[in-house]
């Protein structure tokens, strides 16, 4: 499995929840929470070898009935670690370095009509730390909107 994704031209791609990289930096995010719940019993690379495997699972609850289920001594303060957004956490934090990196600018304006996935609507947010747009459809209420990857908003011809 590769850490970063790269497109054909050799540009690393939009880091996402599934990469390696990402899993890697959360469970360093939750290792000292972790090693002191678990206390001095468990090594420290067995712990990110297990956690690895599991941290993205879909909540608290799911991730240490897993780890339970491979022989782990699991109580409520590791559901309670789990809960916390590591994998939110270190994409928010990898995209942000990757759009300093690659010098990813916002060109569409704020009132632009754009689609992107499906939805029609016009630009009403901008955010440049990671590169995304909100994006209003009619339907919504004025201050409701889509956020979408730059890399997936195109204009649209009025």
């Amino acid at each position: 499995m590769n850490e970063i994704r790269l497109d054909s031209n050799g540009v690393m791609l939009r880091p996402t929840k599934r990469d390696l990289c990402i899993r890697k930096r959360a469970v360093e995010m939750a290792l000292p929470e972790l090693m002191s719940y678990l206390g001095s019993d468990y090594v420290e690379s067995e712990v990110i070898e297990s956690v690895l495997k599991v941290i993205d699972g879909p909540d608290g609850y799911t991730i240490t009935k897993t780890l339970e289920l491979d022989g782990w001594c699991c109580g409520s303060r590791l559901v309670e670690i789990f809960d916390q957004d590591f994998i939110g956490d270190a994409l928010r934090e990898q995209v942000k370095q990757w759009v300093k990196c690659l010098g990813v600018d916002l060109f569409i304006s704020i009132g632009t009509p754009a689609r992107s996935r499906g939805k029609e609507g016009v630009i009403s947010k901008l955010y440049p730390e990671t590169a995304e747009y909100g994006l209003r459809t009619e339907e919504q209420p004025r201050t409701s909107y889509w956020v979408f990857p730059a890399e997936e908003v195109e204009l649209v011809d009025k």
